[in-house]
């Protein structure tokens, strides 16, 4: 599932390309994905220009100048392209039109994502965002601030990090890696995790803006067509340490996890 990191890439670069464009039109071919389609989303998506696109959590905003927010979520397998005509594939089912002949496309084989439409003045009240906790990515986001939202968690923190109300749009892949780099086991008790340890999580956190998007810990497997296909993992992701060998494997409430080993951090430093 697209987390924070390709997310954000998606809007930079949807931002990009579509800021300022107008919708002539909107094809839609299957309006049962993971929740229907709003039933009016055509017509109020139709004449609207682009203002902007946000993103929360995992989670993206596209903005219009009537006020609506259009929130899209891509699920497991939801894709975005931009192209000059729609493909006409199966799995091809919404489809927004541009006044400068560009198409925006949405396919989405298993239909686990979805779209909705909300007021900009209630967004932050919808459903879907209204529980959301704070992003990683906030200037105001830093290890005392991770610690007061782990504070007297008894669960494993890597369940704590991948509850969206603690912390939004972190993931199993980022959760993994953001353990990992910290030295910090995903079984140890989240409400101990304060002082230096949590500063130690939260600024070497794969959401942050300089580990996720400008080293090679970036996954964006074909997630946006021209916007972001980077897809190069690094060692804990893969399950092996820096030099090759096996890290340890575990399960936590049915997620897969690797972890580091006594002092792999120096194994990762030589």
């Amino acid at each position: 599932m697209p987390e924070l990191p390709e997310v954000e890439t998606v809007r930079r670069g949807l931002a990009a390309r579509l800021v300022g464009r107008r919708i002539t039109h909107v094809t839609v071919r299957r309006p049962d994905l993971r929740r229907p389609l709003p039933p009016d989303m055509g017509q109020a998506l139709t004449g609207r220009a682009v203002q902007g696109f946000g993103r929360r959590g995992k989670y993206l905003l596209v903005h219009l100048d009537s006020g609506s927010v259009l929130i899209v979520h891509l699920g497991m397998s939801g894709r975005l392209s931009i192209d000059t005509a729609p493909s006409g594939g199966a799995h091809e089912h919404v489809v927004l039109h541009f006044d400068d002949g560009a198409v925006l496309r949405y396919d989405d084989h298993r239909r686990f994502g979805l779209m909705d439409l909300t007021e900009a003045a209630r967004l932050e009240e919808h459903e879907l965002l209204r529980s959301m906790g704070p992003e990683p990515l906030a200037a105001d986001f830093d290890g005392p601030a991770l610690a007061k939202r782990l504070s007297g968690k008894d669960t494993p923190i890597k369940a704590a990090l991948l509850d969206q109300r603690v912390i939004a749009g972190l993931g199993n892949i980022y959760v993994c890696e953001a353990l990992f780099y910290a030295g910090l086991s995903p079984r140890r008790r989240a409400g101990s995790v304060q002082g230096k340890r949590a500063d130690r999580l939260a600024t070497g956190d794969p959401g942050r803006a300089g580990s996720g998007h400008r080293s090679r810990r970036i996954v964006a497997p074909r997630l946006c067509a021209g916007v972001g296909r980077a897809r190069l993992l690094s060692a804990p992701l893969r399950g092996l340490r820096p030099g090759g060998s096996a890290l340890p494997r575990l399960r936590l409430r049915g997620r897969g996890a690797s972890h580091r080993a006594e002092r792999a951090l120096d194994i990762l430093l030589r």
